[in-house]
């Protein structure tokens, strides 16, 4: 057995910002239910590249063993391929996440809808029409928020890729509420789904989120607020994120 400090220490690692050394923890404790050996620790690299805090070669080199882990589990498979365009979307690469989808979409009919849609709503906003990508995200997530997300236990950052896309998309458009209310579900404190130890890794960066609302809105006060608790939080962030604690520095001082 994994010890369970192994486990809290991934999560510590991660949401603190230290993304390279939660997943060197988690290849570690690669046989961790939590994780879902190298499949999970594929999921978490595909995460934190996804988020920009490791490069997407992190996550590339990882693929091998978590294909292998996924053999003959055609749920695992689906997800693998999901994951891969989670991927191709965080690189801006249309071809790519055009293949991920036919791979997910030849795995099993019967598997896996929600990520099918997911992925093509993230096609669709890479080729700019973020309107509807963003309701088609909000669509392919809010039955799984209904029932509590008892049904999504095998795709656990589902619910953080849609609802933190949906949310900058929305947010963009000057649709503040809408951006704070996907952002909650992701971490709120009502929040309790299949991802809820993922969510708990990315909850500093969607204060992060939470903040940059905030302050579009007018409200620099929450804005604050919500940029102190990212910085009291992500004490360890990785250099590709240190210019986000620079501005978040420099938004609490104004």
């Amino acid at each position: 057995a994994i010890p369970a400090y192994r486990i809290a220490l991934v999560r510590s690692l991660a949401k603190r910002g230290a993304w390279d050394s939660a997943l060197a923890t988690a290849e570690a404790a690669g046989a961790a239910p939590i994780l879902g050996g190298a499949a999970g620790v594929y999921r978490l690299a595909v995460l934190a590249a996804w988020l920009g805090a490791v490069p997407r070669e992190a996550a590339i080199r990882r693929r091998a063993a978590a294909a292998r882990a996924t053999e003959g589990d055609s749920a695992g498979r689906a997800e693998l391929y999901w994951l891969d365009g989670v991927l191709a979307f965080a690189g801006g690469d249309s071809a790519a996440l055009d293949a991920a989808i036919s791979g997910l979409v030849n795995t099993s009919p019967a598997v896996g809808s929600e990520l099918r849609r997911s992925l093509a709503a993230l096609a669709q906003g890479l080729r700019g029409e973020r309107e509807a990508a963003a309701r088609e995200l909000v669509a392919v997530d809010a039955p799984q928020a209904q029932r509590g997300y008892a049904g999504n236990a095998a795709y656990p950052v589902l619910n953080i890729v849609a609802r933190m896309t949906a949310a900058r998309w929305v947010a963009a458009q000057g649709r503040y509420v809408e951006a704070e209310m996907l952002l909650n579900g992701v971490s709120g404190v009502y929040t309790v789904h299949a991802g809820t130890s993922h969510a708990d890794m990315v909850w500093p960066l969607v204060e992060l989120e939470l903040a940059r609302v905030a302050e579009a809105a007018g409200a620099p006060e929450t804005a604050a607020a919500h940029y102190r608790e990212f910085l009291r939080v992500y004490d360890l962030a990785p250099p590709a994120h240190r210019d986000l604690v620079l501005a978040a520095r420099a938004a609490v001082a104004r």
